[in-house]
């Protein structure tokens, strides 16, 4: 789904007709099929910007197309069937107490027969680590971690064009993180989808990520290919300070060993850098 805003704004009207830009001015093109990550700190935007993706709010000024759909009014419910939205906290969307319920709502006037739902379920809870004896338990017993899974894997039961995740990795540790990026560059290796992405963890989720938006006083900082951003000073301001150190270390290895590449922008990437060196015995 192709998706284009042209000079969006987000205005709200206070009771003393004094205005407010949440959104200002905002251009982006956002191509089918990829993956978009969108960063910054509390309160810039990027919620806000992704809930005019999908038609659940209309700008105050400007446009949203996606598909060639301008949102109004009229048409955006037929662009909010097409999305899927996990916000940052699961319970906001979790409301059966049975997991399993939960799980397959999205499926319950599908023509899927039960043991195809089952089958389903089972393929998707094994790809993000559930343990399958949840799955009879009551939706308010299980662990922040398991219900954000748990929301994950409903979204993803359901199959839509689009789908937008809002801080998916909080609460996950390590190895969940690991799971959740494997699933997510497989969906879009397997698919069409366009995914959204809103975190503030970028070092977890760069090695998948296409295009980059920053978010800042609700206007965009950048937008472009992955490739681009941290070559900007926007872009190296937001590795964290162990990634500014590994690239340290990285380039003064360069100095010894010259096919080092030292502009890495993850721990994946410093890692295969390091395996090089032990790959050819100097390390």
């Amino acid at each position: 789904m192709l998706i284009n805003t042209e000079n969006l704004f987000h205005t709200i009207t206070h009771s003393n007709k004094n205005k407010t830009i949440l959104l200002n001015n905002i251009s982006l093109k956002i191509p089918s099929s990829s993956i978009t990550l969108i960063v910054g700190p509390t309160g810039s935007g990027k919620t806000l910007l992704c809930q005019h993706f999908n038609g659940l709010l209309l700008p105050s000024e400007g446009k949203v197309i996606v598909n060639g759909i301008d949102l109004n009014k009229e048409t955006s419910y037929r662009i909010m069937s097409k999305f899927a939205y996990i916000f940052q906290n699961p319970s906001h969307q979790l409301f059966l107490k049975n997991v399993y319920d939960d799980i397959t709502y999205g499926l319950k006037d599908s023509l899927f027969s039960k043991s195809d739902i089952k089958k389903k379920v089972t393929k998707i809870v094994s790809l993000l680590g559930i343990d399958e004896e949840i799955l009879s338990s009551n939706i308010y017993s299980i662990s922040d971690s398991d219900k954000k899974k748990i929301a994950i894997a409903g979204a993803l039961l359901a199959d839509k064009p689009s789908i937008i995740f809002d801080e998916p990795l909080w609460g996950f540790d390590c190895n969940e993180k690991t799971n959740f990026t494997k699933l997510i560059l497989d969906l879009k290796n397997s698919s069409e989808k366009n995914i959204f992405i809103i975190s503030h963890d970028i070092d977890s989720l760069i090695d998948i990520t296409d295009y980059i938006v920053v978010m800042k006083s609700g206007e965009s900082r950048f937008f472009d290919k992955k490739s681009d951003f941290f070559s900007s000073s926007i872009g190296l301001d937001f590795l964290s300070q162990q990634m500014h150190e590994v690239r340290d270390f990285l380039k003064k290895l360069k100095l010894s060993h010259p096919y080092i590449n030292d502009n890495v922008f993850s721990m994946t990437q410093a890692k295969k850098q390091l395996e090089l060196l032990n790959y050819r015995g100097e390390f």
